[in-house]
Parts: structure tokens; C-alpha cells; sequence
């Protein structure tokens, strides 16, 4: 939904975007090249940043060799993208329409400060751009429409990308009883806590909340969990009272959401419930995602797991792209991409065997199920794997960068014990080191160790597969570089004995 934001805004946050992440200074010609603007424009767009990050404490200095960007400690690239956000016409205007439900066209150009013809022009924008989020601008009066399901995760993301965690927007609504809900959060014991985002399963309280209060109901929606029983329900709004009333809440606040929340519960964590009462289908297609995570498993040498949070996530996702023909809808983001989507980019490039057929795996899940390309999102279903696959990055790191270094002191085992603690400090987590405790080194007491280099503070003649390197009186960087370069060759190795491993396995 960048194009709600102005040509000129956008320039301005490409040059702060740029200096944010520059690893030196940049040069004014680099700026401007690189936005595909004028050099005169640039330096306009400067002296407006400039005068911007004055109100938060940040500067902008400039030398012969270049433009730096200085921001207090505290200022992140996400206030920027936040202050984008929300001074953008056709965001205020989604604002705005959120917390009146219904506006007319002279209270938009009164609150917008816009003329007739420029409110038109913007709300003609908006209904192109919200139509492939699956929902509806109407002007008679303005108000949105569309399925509340769609409506609400519209705007989930929306204040979840305009505010920061420490703002709250609804003045209705109590950020404490929101806070307090949120951190006793232990609805499933399928739903692992440790891979939720709090502030937005707060702010998506709040946005059902203030929905369901203005009558703009849930239970008027087609429950996309048919499949669960009467029984099931009963079961939610008990486990929901019971839920609320050890948090201490007044009857009266208890009564009035325990309905509320258990219909929230059951339509957005449905496929968590376990039910007798499942359809043959529902449990045919967890058990393929399954199978495809345990094959994953397989070739890729990652303990076995029962995923079951990973597992119903995928399914909700999949369920949800065969009910809405919307993709863009069911994205997790809005404008700006978010940072942990850079686990994408990070396994495409250091691990792109399983990338590549954990994709597939996916894809194929997905048209079993009947659903074209179209209507599969497979950044969003590959995010989902990634992220909430408890420990992959571990587990896959160790498997392709192992290093085991048995580290041998010719003084005494303490040395030995602080000459470890040095060079755990140096190295990376996933070379490992182990301190030889025998009295005295030998081929026949190497035997029992299992290690790929062999180092040691005292020159050594021993006749062993594995290399054997020196350590140095001096642990820093430079003076270890043998040792390095060894812990390289190592891992290299390793790296393509574990891609045979996983091509004999995806032969068979």
C-alpha cells in the first residue's frame, strides 16, 4: 500500500532509508542517483530531513567524504516507517474510518482539511487498492465493508505498522485490561508462546473488541471451523470464563466477554481445538503437512518433532486462502515489509536446498487442496515454516557448519580450562570445543574423542587423520587466522558431505 503515501515522502524516506543502513558516508551524487532524483532536489530533501530529526534529537552531518545520519540510541528505521504511515492522507482518512464507522463527505474534508475534489480523488484510490484486500469503499455515507474477518486483519496491520509498542490508539478501551489479557495468554497447549508477537495479539483484542462492541459481530459471519461441535463451544466458553475470572476481572466484565472472546477464540484458533467430532478431511490434511515436515526432517538430518503449532498454523493459513480469493488480505503486512521476513532472504542464500523444497512441499500441500497459484501466498506459508520451526536455524547451522575442536594443554588441565573460555569467546556457536583430560596425549587416548581438529598449546607429532594446529600465546583475531582458515576448511567440508547426504536421500 506504498502509493498512499506521496511521491515526495517516499523519496525522503528512500535517502533515510539509505544513510540508516550506509556503512560509510554518502556522497550527495550516490543519493540522488541511487533515489533517481536531481542533486538540487536532494539537497532539499536533506535540509527538510534535517530539520525533522531536530524534534527527535538526530542530525545530519556532512564532510568531503560524505552525508552521515546520526539518530539517538533509542530511534529505530521502524519510527520512521511509522511516521510515514501515519501522516499519509489515505491512511489518516482508513483511520478515521475505523473509529467512526461512517462519515460523511463534509466531516473527511473538515478532518482531512482536503477539498471535494481532492477527497475524491483520494477515496477513488483507495477503493482500487482495498479491493485487492478484499474489501469495499462505499460513499454513501464513507464507511468500509467488506467480511469482518478480512476488515479486522486489515486493520490489525495497520496499527500494528503505524504505532509503536509503547502508544495505544484506542481511547475506548483499556490499555491495562488489554495488557493484563495478553500476558496470561495460555488459551491452547498447542499454541507454543515463545513464537507469539504480544503488541499484536493486543492490538487484535482491541480491534475485535471495539468491532463486536459497535455491533459489528463475528457470529454474523460464516464460521469457517464447521466442523467443530456444539460441545466444543460449550467447552471454549468455559475454559474463557474460567480464564478471566483467575485474572481477577468484576463479574460484570467477566459476563459481558466471555461470549465474545470464546467466539473469537473459536473462530481464529479453531483448528487448534481437539475434537472428536473432526471431519476425515480436516485430519487428512494435517496429517499430509505432517508428512511433509517429517520428510523435511529427514533429509535435512533435523530432529523429530510433533510441530503441532507449526502444523495447525500452516493449515489456517491454507484453510484461508481456499475461502478468500484475497492473498493480499491474508499477507501479515501491509506497507513495509517486516525485518523478520529477512529469515527468508537468509535461508534462500545459506540454505537453498532446503528452501527450495520446503517450498515445494508447501506448493504441492496446497493443490491437493485444489488451490491454483493464485490463490497461495508461498512467502507467507514459508515464513510460517521458518519462523515458528522451533530451533531450524540451529539445528541446520550445526548440520552444515559443524566444527568439533579438542583442545589439548601441555601445561594443566586449568589452562586448558582458560585457553576454552578464550576461544569459546572467539569462535561461533556452532564450532564446539571439548578439553582433553587424559594425562598424557596419545593416537591410542585420541580414540575415544570424536573431533575434526585437534589444537594444541605445545607442538605435537602424532599420527592422526585429523589436522592438528597451534595455539598461540595470543588469542587475538590475527594470530588465530591459521586456526581459522583450518575451522574453514572444516566447515566446508562439512557443508558438502551433509549436501551429498541430502541428495542420496532425496534420490531415494
Amino acid at each position: 500500500m506504498k502509493e498512499l503515501i506521496s511521491a515526495k515522502d517516499n523519496r525522503k524516506y528512500l535517502i533515510v532509508e539509505t544513510l540508516y543502513f550506509a556503512k560509510k558516508p554518502c556522497t550527495i551524487q550516490y543519493l540522488a542517483q541511487k533515489n533517481n532524483t536531481s542533486i538540487r532536489s536532494t539537497k532539499t530533501y536533506l535540509d527538510e530531513i534535517k530539520s525533522q530529526l531536530n524534534d527527535i534529537g538526530g542530525t545530519i552531518d556532512a564532510s568531503s567524504s560524505g552525508i552521515v545520519m546520526k539518530l539517538p540510541l533509542h530511534i529505530g528505521i521502524d519510527y520512521f516507517q511509522q511516521h510515514l504511515i501515519r501522516n499519509s492522507l489515505g491512511f489518516k482518512m482508513l483511520e478515521l474510518l475505523f473509529f467512526n464507522q461512517t462519515m460523511t463527505s463534509r466531516e473527511l474534508e473538515e478532518q482531512l482539511f482536503v477539498s471535494m475534489s481532492s477527497l475524491s480523488r483520494l477515496a477513488s484510490q483507495l477503493r482500487k487498492i482495498l479491493v485487492k484486500h478484499g474489501l469495499v469503499l462505499d460513499s454513501r455515507p464513507y464507511q468500509i465493508k467488506g467480511d469482518e474477518f478480512l476488515i479486522r486483519k486489515f486493520y490489525t496491520k495497520y496499527f500494528h505498522e503505524a504505532y509503536c509498542q509503547t502508544e495505544w490508539p484506542f481511547q475506548s478501551i483499556s490499555e491495562n485490561t488489554l495488557t493484563k489479557l495478553v500476558q496470561s495468554f495460555r488459551l491452547s497447549d498447542g499454541m507454543r508462546i515463545e513464537t507469539l508477537n504480544f503488541n499484536k495479539i493486543r492490538l487484535f483484542l482491541a480491534i475485535n473488541i471495539f468491532r463486536e462492541e459497535r455491533e459489528k459481530s463475528l457470529f454474523e459471519m460464516p464460521l469457517k471451523n464447521h466442523n467443530l461441535s456444539s460441545s466444543d463451544f460449550k467447552n471454549a466458553e468455559i475454559k474463557i470464563r474460567k480464564w478471566l475470572n483467575s485474572l481477577s476481572f468484576s463479574e460484570d466484565f467477566t459476563l459481558k466477554y466471555t461470549k465474545i472472546f470464546s467466539y473469537i477464540y473459536i473462530y481464529y484458533y479453531g483448528s487448534y481445538i481437539k475434537s472428536d467430532e473432526k471431519t476425515q478431511h480436516k485430519n487428512e490434511n494435517i496429517n499430509k503437512i505432517k508428512e511433509s515436515l517429517d520428510y523435511l526432517s529427514y533429509v535435512f538430518d533435523l530432529p523429530s518433532d510433533e510441530h503441532s503449532h507449526l502444523v495447525h498454523k500452516l493449515d489456517e493459513l491454507m484453510t484461508l486462502y481456499s475461502y478468500y480469493n484475497s492473498t493480499t488480505g491474508l499477507n501479515n503486512y501491509l506497507v513495509f515489509r517486516p525485518r523478520d521476513y529477512s529469515l527468508l532472504d537468509i535461508f534462500k542464500s545459506s540454505y537453498p536446498l532446503f528452501y527450495e523444497l520446503a517450498e515445494r512441499e508447501l506448493i504441492e500441500i496446497c493443490k491437493k487442496r485444489n488451490l491454483i497459484s493464485e490463490q497461495i501466498n508461498s512467502e507467507e506459508l514459508m515464513y510460517f515454516l521458518i519462523s515458528k520451526w522451533e530451533q531450524l536455524s540451529f539445528h541446520l547451522y550445526n548440520n552444515f557448519s559443524r566444527c568439533k575442536i579438542l583442545l589439548y594443554s601441555h601445561i594443566n588441565y586449568q589452562h586448558g580450562y582458560d585457553i576454552k573460555a578464550l576461544l569459546d569467546s572467539k569462535l561461533e556457536d556452532s564450532i564446539t570445543t571439548e578439553l582433553f583430560l587424559e594425562p598424557l596425549i596419545s593416537e591410542s587416548a585420541l580414540e575415544s574423542y570424536d573431533f575434526d581438529v585437534l589444537v594444541s598449546t605445545g607442538t605435537l607429532f602424532l599420527d592422526i587423520e585429523q589436522p592438528i594446529a597451534f595455539m598461540p600465546i595470543k588469542t587475538d583475531i590475527e594470530s588465530i587466522k591459521p586456526l581459522l582458515n583450518v575451522i574453514e576448511k572444516i566447515k566446508q567440508n562439512y557443508k558438502n558431505s551433509a549436501n551429498q547426504k541430502i541428495s542420496q536421500r532425496l534420490k531415494k
